[in-house]
């Protein structure tokens, strides 16, 4: 077969199965690193990626990870693409197929054999494990951190075969760009030591020192960073608490990862409830121990003779331990993980059926069953891969697959719970799966605020205060747990109340804008008009705070609604004009307002509100509500008013409210 041949079927199965990823949506973390991620939201502010925490997502994922190059990725694709996710699943489908070429390359360098080379890589482009990294848009770390790793990798060993120093030169920036994307390749200078181990020719220990050196103090230059952005290395503690009960749960991790390749069955994106061991006597942790001393000594042993495995083995091995809690991170196994250590495992196994048919090659039908074994090795990972992107479609389907998988997991409960709500608008399917992960885990406060939405959509008010008030006594951090209950105060009409539980959040955090913004509405829900312009007028007049652009447009959007209702239109449709032309980065918000000052139709802003999520639809139906009832239009005003109240959401909706108090305020006006 000859190598063009091999690249492109390499090119023509990547595509085709992960053809029917292309169509998936936006899923978990995607939320906060792009939908309401500002910063990606313009390029001009590249520079921030790698100076400061907050570019890489909104809310708290930003404190955990220092990974520049993430950003400016998503941010590339979001000029293209905007909030199309077809545009970014194709980014990741591209980055996982040059991968699989590097990859290519790279075992060829290694082996000097075609075959290897090419059933390691197809191995690796079809396997299960992969669909985490490569249809979650979040998981772009993985596919794009792996493609300078291999590059420069490769480069490396191009210089220790060839003695060109431009391979080295190159290496090294290549290298650099690899830790900028994510963490786990940290590994790559073990990796370089490990090749050398297996392959290079005997040298002095000294000029293998200076070699590796650059790549150390590169990894030193990032830890650095690392500290200076976000002034930490590890994630959390050490799991129970001691290095010695993280050892142990990590042996049995260790072997875990070693079955989900060999059986990618029941495949889950989120163990957040995988047991921590406590005792080496534990069955587990015995059998983990045994696997893993017999799997090296046993590579140890036939490393003379099949170096190409032992070196797999021990790459797998050396590529995982940034993942391994060595410095403890905050989850203890995780398939994406897998996605730069399944790479030895491909190896391996492609080096054995070449081993084989190489065997048995006085035997044409031995020789053609090894081949065959590795044809419908390829055809079943592609089967497994193939249904295991439709898992990742969209939120509802992603959720219950976790749950199917690991029903005492409370995270995945809630947020299937919040996917019914968004999604279905099936609040009585969300609250179940709350009440379920409040029963594992009772000082969860998030899946409080959905039982508080239940009884608030049951009537059951003090039931749902009771709620908000002990989800904030387990979490005082819980900022939104705040203005969901000052926003139900405001809803009964407790305006005081409402103004404490906002004026709390703000004590907090005083650039909790979503606070600063629930109190101008409240004094406009309470009929001073003048004084809701004013606080409006406060906000925008401040510098916009990281991630709260949102809040800024929504601000000016209101304002121009409040200078509209006392009769000063242009003030208005200056303020509607500020969102459409210097927020175009919020998209709802700036669609909104090109209605609102004529420059599109009703049928265009209600084919793009198509596929907004309930929170904007509600403001979008306010303001052609809105529109409307100012252009003297009652009935179209009543309908959208009326549209804009019967949506369901988690949280008290306070334009909801105030459609609610407009459509009450028309029907006063109409009665007979």
């Amino acid at each position: 077969m000859k190598t063009s041949i091999m690249i492109f079927l390499i090119i023509s199965v990547g595509i085709l199965i992960y053809s029917n990823s292309l169509g998936n949506d936006f899923i978990w973390d995607d939320t906060g690193f792009i939908i309401k991620n500002d910063y990606i939201k313009d390029l001009r502010l590249y520079q921030t990626y790698f100076i400061s925490k907050e570019p890489l997502a909104q809310g708290g994922l930003s404190e955990e990870n220092y990974r520049p190059f993430l950003p400016l990725s998503l941010a590339i694709d979001y000029y293209f693409w905007k909030l199309n996710p077809l545009g970014y699943h194709l980014t990741n489908l591209l980055f996982h197929i040059l991968n699989a070429l590097a990859l290519f390359g790279l075992i060829y360098i290694i082996t000097r054999s075609r075959y290897i080379a090419f059933l390691a890589s197809i191995f690796f482009l079809t396997h299960p494990i992969q669909t985490e990294s490569v249809c979650w848009i979040s998981g772009r770390a993985d596919v794009l951190f792996l493609f300078f790793y291999i590059i420069s990798f490769a480069l490396y060993i191009l210089y220790v075969q060839r003695k060109n120093l431009i391979f080295y030169l190159a290496s090294l920036p290549i290298f650099l760009c690899a830790i900028l994307s994510k963490e786990m390749a940290a590994s790559l200078p073990l990796a370089l030591i490990l090749y050398d181990i297996f392959y290079a020719k005997k040298e002095k220990l000294s000029a293998k020192i200076l070699r590796y050196f650059p790549y150390f103090l590169i990894l030193e230059l990032y830890i650095l960073l690392r500290f200076a952005v976000i002034g930490k290395l590890a994630q959390c503690t050490y799991w129970g608490d001691s290095f010695y009960r993280t050892f142990l749960t990590m042996a049995r991790g260790l072997v875990e990862y070693i079955r989900l390749l060999l059986f990618p069955v029941n495949l889950c994106a989120d163990y957040l409830r995988y047991p921590v061991s406590s005792s080496i006597r534990e069955p587990g942790v015995i059998l983990s121990l045994s696997i893993i001393i017999f799997i090296v000594f046993f590579v140890i042993l036939i490393a003379k003779k099949m170096r190409h495995i032992s070196f797999s083995v021990f790459f797998f091995f050396v590529t995982l331990a940034p993942a391994l809690n060595i410095i403890p991170i905050k989850i203890i196994i995780a398939e994406r993980f897998l996605y730069l250590p399944s790479i030895g495992y491909c190896f391996c196994i492609a080096i054995l059926i070449v081993y084989l048919a190489d065997r048995l090659r006085r035997s044409k039908m031995l020789r053609a069953l090894c081949f065959l074994f590795a044809g419908v090795l390829v055809c079943v990972y592609s089967h497994l891969t193939m249904a295991r992107n439709l898992e990742w479609a969209d939120e509802i389907q992603f959720w219950k697959r976790n749950v199917a998988i690991y029903p005492d997991n409370e995270r995945a409960h809630y947020n299937l719970a919040v996917a019914f709500i968004s999604r279905e608008n099936e609040l009585e399917k969300a609250f179940e799966e709350a009440k379920k992960a409040i029963e594992l885990a009772p000082n969860y406060s998030y899946p409080r605020t959905i039982t508080a939405s239940y009884y608030i959509q049951n009537g059951k008010l003090d039931e749902a205060i009771e709620e908000l008030k002990y989800a904030i006594k387990i979490d005082p951090d819980f900022l939104h747990a705040y203005t969901f209950l000052g926003g139900l105060y405001a809803f009964r009409g407790d305006y005081d109340a409402a103004y404490k539980e906002y004026a709390k959040a703000l004590a907090r955090n005083r650039d909790f804008l979503e606070a600063s913004v629930s109190i101008a509405a409240l004094y406009e829900m309470k009929d001073e008009t003048n004084r809701s312009i004013k606080e409006y007028e406060k906000i925008v007049q401040a510098k916009p705070v990281s991630h709260y652009r949102s809040h800024y447009a929504a601000a000016y959007l209101r304002l121009g609604d409040l200078y509209a209702s006392v009769g000063e239109k242009e003030k208005a449709m200056e303020a509607w004009d500020k969102v459409s032309n210097d927020f175009k980065d919020q998209i709802w918000f700036s669609e909104i307002a090109s209605y609102l000052t004529g420059n599109k139709s009703l049928e265009e802003l209600l084919y793009d509100t198509d596929i907004w999520q309930p929170e904007f639809k509600i403001v979008a139906y306010y303001h052609v509500a809105f529109k409307n009832e100012i252009d003297g239009d009652i009935d179209g005003a009543r309908t959208y008013y009326l549209r804009a109240s019967s949506i369901v959401t988690k949280a008290p909706n306070q334009v909801k409210q105030l459609a609610v108090r407009r459509l009450m305020e028309l029907d006063e006006k109409i009665k007979p």
